[in-house]
C-alpha cells in the first residue's frame, strides 16, 4: 500500500490565497450591492425632492448589473474539477476583475459627488427653511406683541375709561356747577396787562413766593376800582406763573361773589366749589372723597347737606398739595349774617392749615376790616386803577374801535387819556364808562365837547353821578320804542331778584299792560337790546 502525501505548491498557496481575496472582494461587492439598492429606493422614493440624485438612476442600474456579474464570476466552486478550472482561468479573470474594479470606482465616485451635491442642495435648503422658519417665528411673534399691547392698550383704556367716568360722576356730584365760567368771562373783558402792577408789589410777592410772610392778603379798594380785573389778573399769574416756576403739585381755586347769586353761594355750597376744583387738580381722586360719596350717595345725600364732613375733607385735601392758593372775589357781597359769619372763619381755618388766601372786598364793611385788620396776622394791600393800566386800557378800547381810531387823531388821543386819567381818581368803572361814551361820538367835535365837560376836579360821587346821568341822556335821546327797550332792560337788569338767562330776560322786557300772552314774535333779539346799552351790558 503505498501512501503518497501531498504538499501544496506555491503556486497552489497563491491560489489560496486569491480565492479568500475573491471572497472578500465578493462580500464588499454585495454590501454595495445593498447600498446601492438603498441608494436606489431613496431616488426612487423621493424623486421630486432628491433632484441631485434623479441623475443616478441609469447608472445605479448600470452598476448594479455588473456587479451582480461579477459575484456570478467571483462564486467560488464547489467541485475539485470546478476549483482547478477556475485557478486556470484565474490570470485571465484577474484581468478582467481590474477592469470591472475600476469601472466600479468610476461609479462611486459618480455617486458620492451626486450625494455630495445633494447634501449640499438639502443643506442649503435647511438653512434656507431654518432662516424662512425663523422669520416665520420672529412675524409670529412681532404679531403677537402687536395683538398683546394692543389688548393690554384696550384694557387699559377700558380701565382709564371706567375710572375717567367715575371720577366724573363723583365730581360732578361735589358740585354741578362749572366754577370758571364767570373767571372767563372776566379774563376775556380785561386787557392784556392790566393788573401787572398790582402782581410786583412787594406785600403780594411776599404773600406768593415758596415761604411766605403771612397768608392771608386782604386787598381792598372803593367802588369801581376794578377789583375783581385784578382779581382775575391774580388767578391768571397764579395758573401761569407760580405753578409752573414752583416745584410741582401747587393747587389754584377761586370764587368770584355776587349779591344777585347768594343762592348758590351758600357757605356749603363754596366748600363743594372749592373741593371740585382741587380734586379736579389731581390725577386721582382723593380717597377720603371717594369714601365720603360711597357712603352719602348711598343714603341719596348731597355733599352739600354735610358742611362738617365737607369742611374736613377740604382740609385733607390740602395736605395732597405741596402748597394750595385760594383767591375769594367782592367778599363784601356776600351777606353779613347768613354768609360772612360763617366764611371769614372758614377763610382763616384754610390760612391755619398752610393754604394761601386772598381776599378783595371794599374796605368799609366793619366786620370785613376787623377780621383781616393786621392783628389778625393778615396783610392789608390798597387795589385802585393804576395810571399806567389805565392808559393801556384807554389806548386799547380806541385802536379796538374801527371808528374811534379813524377820528381820533394821535394828539387827540393823548389828550383823552390824561384826562381820563385825571378825573378817574384811581376808579377803573368811571374810566370805563368815559371811554364808551366817547366812542360813540360820531365826529371830532363831539369829541372834543365831551372832553371839556370832563372836570376833573369833581368828587368820586358826583363824578359817577354825571357819567350816569350821561347814560340816561343816551337813553332818552333814542326813537322811543328803542327808548322803552333800554328802560325796561335796565330796569330789570337792575332789580331782578335772582340771575336771569337770555330768553328769561327778553321775555320779561316784553311783558306790557293788558297782554296776556308772550309770543315769539313779541321778544326782541338780545343783540338789539345790547346794541342799545352798548359796552353797560355783558351777556
Amino acid at each position: 500500500m503505498f501512501i503518497v502525501l501531498l504538499y501544496p505548491t506555491s503556486s497552489e498557496r497563491l491560489s489560496l490565497l486569491t480565492c479568500r481575496e475573491i471572497k472578500s472582494i465578493h462580500s464588499e461587492l454585495s454590501a454595495l450591492l445593498s447600498v446601492l439598492s438603498i441608494l436606489k429606493q431613496q431616488t426612487d422614493d423621493n424623486k421630486s425632492s432628491a433632484k441631485h440624485l434623479l441623475v443616478l438612476e441609469v447608472p445605479l442600474e448600470e452598476c448594479n448589473h455588473v456587479i451582480k456579474e461579477i459575484q456570478i464570476q467571483l462564486k467560488p466552486k464547489r467541485s475539485l474539477l470546478g476549483r482547478a478550472f477556475h485557478r486556470s482561468r484565474w490570470p485571465l479573470l484577474e484581468g478582467q476583475l481590474s477592469a470591472i474594479l475600476l469601472k466600479i470606482e468610476r461609479y462611486k465616485s459618480l455617486f458620492g459627488l451626486a450625494i455630495s451635491a445633494e447634501q449640499h442642495y438639502l443643506s442649503t435648503g435647511i438653512e434656507v427653511l431654518a432662516r424662512n422658519t425663523d422669520m416665520k417665528v420672529r412675524d409670529l411673534l412681532d404679531r403677537v406683541q402687536v395683538e398683546f399691547t394692543a389688548a393690554e392698550q384696550e384694557r387699559n383704556r377700558k380701565i382709564e375709561s371706567g375710572l375717567a367716568k367715575s371720577r366724573a360722576r363723583i365730581l360732578k356730584w361735589v358740585y354741578r356747577t362749572p366754577f370758571d365760567e364767570r373767571h372767563l368771562e372776566i379774563s376775556g373783558r380785561r386787557q392784556l396787562d392790566t393788573g401787572t402792577l398790582l402782581t410786583l408789589k412787594p406785600e403780594f410777592q411776599s404773600w406768593v413766593k415758596e415761604n411766605p410772610d403771612f397768608k392771608i392778603l386782604w386787598g381792598n379798594g372803593i367802588p369801581g376800582a376794578g377789583k375783581t380785573f385784578l382779581r382775575s389778573r391774580v388767578i391768571d399769574y397764579l395758573t401761569n406763573n407760580i405753578t409752573s416756576r414752583l416745584p410741582a403739585n401747587i393747587g389754584v381755586a377761586f370764587l368770584y361773589f355776587d349779591y344777585k347769586g347768594r343762592a348758590e353761594q351758600s357757605p356749603p355750597l363754596i366748600l363743594c366749589s372749592l373741593i371740585h376744583q382741587l380734586a379736579s387738580q389731581l390725577s386721582l381722586i382723593p380717597a377720603p372723597l371717594e369714601s365720603l360719596y360711597n357712603d352719602l350717595s348711598q343714603k341719596n345725600k348731597s355733599l352739600s347737606s354735610e358742611p362738617t364732613p365737607a369742611y374736613k375733607l377740604l382740609l385733607e385735601i390740602l395736605k395732597m398739595f405741596k402748597r394750595v392758593y385760594f383767591v375769594f372775589d367782592a367778599l363784601d357781597e356776600c351777606e353779613e349774617e347768613t354768609q360772612r359769619r360763617n366764611l371769614i372763619p372758614m377763610f382763616h381755618g384754610l390760612a391755619s392749615s398752610g393754604a394761601s388766601v386772598f381776599i378783595t372786598s371794599r374796605s368799609y364793611p366793619l366786620d370785613i376790616n376787623e377780621s383781616f385788620s393786621a392783628s389778625t396776622g393778615a396783610v392789608s394791600i390798597t387795589l385802585a386803577a393804576q395810571e399806567e393800566d389805565l392808559r393801556i386800557y384807554i389806548e386799547q378800547k380806541i385802536n379796538g374801535n374801527t371808528h374811534a381810531r379813524r377820528l381820533i387823531s394821535p394828539t387827540i388821543k393823548d389828550n383823552i387819556i390824561q384826562k381820563l386819567v385825571d378825573c378817574a381818581k384811581g376808579m377803573f368803572l368811571l374810566v370805563h364808562f368815559f371811554i364808551e361814551d366817547i366812542c360813540k361820538r360820531t365826529t371830532v367835535n363831539e369829541i372834543k365837547r365831551s372832553l371839556q365837560d370832563l372836570d376833573s376836579t369833581l368828587a368820586e360821587e358826583d363824578s359817577l353821578l354825571g357819567i350816569y346821568q350821561r347814560v340816561m341822556d343816551d337813553i332818552k335821546n333814542e326813537h322811543e320804542s328803542r327808548r322803552k327797550l333800554a328802560l325796561k332792560s335796565l330796569s330789570w337788569a337792575v332789580k331782578a331778584i335772582t340771575p336771569l338767562s337770555v330768553h328769561e330776560f327778553c321775555q320779561a322786557v316784553s311783558i306790557k299792560e293788558h297782554l296776556q300772552d308772550i309770543g315769539p314774535g313779541d321778544t326782541p333779539d338780545i343783540s338789539m337790546i345790547l346794541e342799545r346799552h352798548s359796552g353797560r351790558f355783558v351777556l
